[in-house]
């Protein structure tokens, strides 16, 4: 029999990888030392060097990268042998999706912490039955860790999953870093009024100046990322530009994990629970889970507010209660206008399990800052459809980025 110390979630989110804090890399390197339900994902992470030199013999283009120094940077850093996790001003892509793959699943494990098991009933076991309709469903980084719950029956299985969630990480982040290297991009943010009914044709129309640019995700009702190399931007908006990038060897690698045993990921068949693709928002039943998490965090546009929309329509009206994992509040504004809606974020729980549920009204949109956006990929600017005649818009606000994809069919 299991209890609760607050109201257990219908849908869990993971979201988009942002820039850790000192206080968040610190209780994670603390966690992943003393914690035994993270201990083989601490022995997976010390051994990250070793797995970068098989996907150096995979594909050899990636040994110009700085990726091995860095790791062993990671490496001292979780020995205790160095303040810091990486020594540059802004975090490699490479440690940024490990770094929040880590932090995502210990705030989840967390969670398990506050649910009272009695007897011998298993926390994991719990979520799975309360979890049943709403699933979890995961943005960019995000989706390996919901991924890494779903497959998983049981506390253990999620220990032996994440530590292949995190390998995953690491061979998704080297080919952003790869991608950094080659050619900048930057990402801003478009959004519009309701009142607007032509704002999308408005971005389309301009995005037709500027053959590169697309459309990366839709992260709200009125609001999306769109990707736009810098050099055909110069004098357009001045933004920080970012690196994104392309998997140019994506069945070499969907092979690489499929043919090698300590990387194989279960099938579809092997998931407890729904899991959308946040690509278009469709129920995940069949196909290749590693192919799912490279299209879903580096090859295709993301459609992060179908993807949710479709998610809540699976919960009961009065069973809104969603748990969000991530450095920052990812859950779409437009869709809080539902009073029922109850969000629980993840990041708020101690490490006790203590409470953290709050209801959050239609009236209160969950605040967004500078700190909140995808620092992993870089700084997003702001570019707002508005006409004169129209209220002023709060251009503070930002949503978390995407990473990169390439180009869809505008």
């Amino acid at each position: 029999m299991a209890t609760h110390k607050h109201s257990i979630p219908s849908l869990l989110v993971f979201g988009p990888q942002a820039r850790p804090s000192p206080d968040d890399l610190a209780e994670l390197r603390h966690e992943l030392t003393v914690n035994p339900r993270l201990s083989k994902a601490h022995a997976a992470a010390l051994d990250l060097p070793k797995f970068w030199r098989d996907l150096v013999v995979l594909d050899s283009s990636l040994d110009q990268l700085p990726a091995e120094s860095q790791l062993h940077e990671f490496v001292e850093w979780l020995k205790g042998e160095r303040e810091n996790p990486y020594c540059a001003l802004r975090c490699p892509i490479t440690l940024t999706f490990l770094l929040n793959f880590l932090i995502q699943m210990k705030q989840y494990l967390y969670f398990l912490r506050s649910v009272d098991i009695e007897e011998r009933d298993d926390a994991q076991t719990f979520m799975l039955e309360i979890l049943k309709r709403g699933g979890v469903h995961g943005f960019c980084v995000g989706f390996l860790c919901a991924i890494t719950v779903s497959l998983s029956r049981s506390e253990d299985d999620i220990a032996n999953h994440a530590v292949h969630g995190l390998r995953l990480a690491l061979a998704i982040g080297v080919y952003v870093d790869k991608d950094a290297a080659n050619e900048a991009t930057t990402c801003i943010s478009a959004r519009w009024r309701h009142k607007q009914v032509n704002a999308l044709d408005k971005a389309l129309a301009v995005l037709k100046a500027y053959p590169d640019a697309y459309i990366a995700g839709i992260t709200d009702e009125t609001s999306m990322t769109i990707t736009i190399p810098d050099a055909p931007l110069a004098g357009l908006l001045t933004v920080d530009s970012i690196a994104l990038s392309i998997l140019p060897r994506l069945e070499r690698l969907v092979q690489f994990f499929a043919n090698t045993p300590d990387l194989q990921f279960p099938g579809p068949d092997n998931l407890q629970i729904r899991i959308r693709s946040a690509t278009d928002g469709k129920a995940i039943y069949r196909g290749d889970l590693v192919r799912y998490a490279l299209e879903n965090s580096l090859l295709k546009p993301v459609n992060w507010y179908q993807t949710l929309t479709l998610a809540m329509a699976d919960v009961p009206q009065k069973q809104k209660c969603i748990a969000l994992a991530g450095l920052s509040n990812h859950f779409p504004l437009s869709l809080m206008k539902n009073p029922d809606i109850q969000l629980q974020l993840l990041q708020e729980v101690g490490e006790n399990g203590t409470e953290f549920c709050d209801k959050v009204s239609s009236t209160t949109a969950p605040e967004l800052t500078s700190d909140s956006t995808n620092e992993g990929n870089g700084t997003e600017g702001s570019w707002v459809f508005a006409s004169d005649e129209d209220e002023s818009v709060d251009e503070s606000a930002t949503d978390a980025l995407p990473s990169g994809f390439p180009p869809p069919t505008l």
